[in-house]
């Protein structure tokens, strides 16, 4: 196993350790920066394109992909996490799957139909 391979699964065991808490801190929104300009500056940010069809990239637990839901905005999220996944499914009926980089780089088909944005943030 090289290095970088050995860091890239240690990242993702971490999130995958930290995907509760991490769910908490969101829907809690007990991160300052978050709450003061950060979410509602990339909110606005993709719909200043006036999307009909996302693709957010490291979605993580869905707080974009449901924020841009609720603008009528169709968004199919995809992060490594699994854990993470499990939880924009359960607060989200939206299209949430759990796909790897290295599996989009190998078969970017894998995302299905065109996207008029994609997104990827933090």
């Amino acid at each position: 196993m090289t290095i970088k391979s050995d860091r890239e699964q240690q990242i993702k065991q971490s999130w995958e350790a930290n995907a509760e808490a991490w769910t908490r801190a969101i829907d809690q929104n007990s991160i300052a920066s978050r709450r003061a300009a950060t979410d509602e500056a990339i909110v606005q940010a993709v719909l200043r394109y006036g999307p009909r069809r996302v693709l957010d990239v490291g979605c993580g637990e869905g707080w974009l992909a449901r924020a841009l839901a609720k603008q009528g905005v169709e968004v199919v999220g995809v992060d490594a996490s699994r854990g993470l996944i499990d939880r924009a499914r359960e607060k989200s009926s939206g299209c949430f799957r759990a796909i790897g980089y290295d599996e989009m780089i190998a078969d970017p088909l894998i995302l299905g139909q065109s996207y008029d944005l994609i997104v990827c943030n933090f």
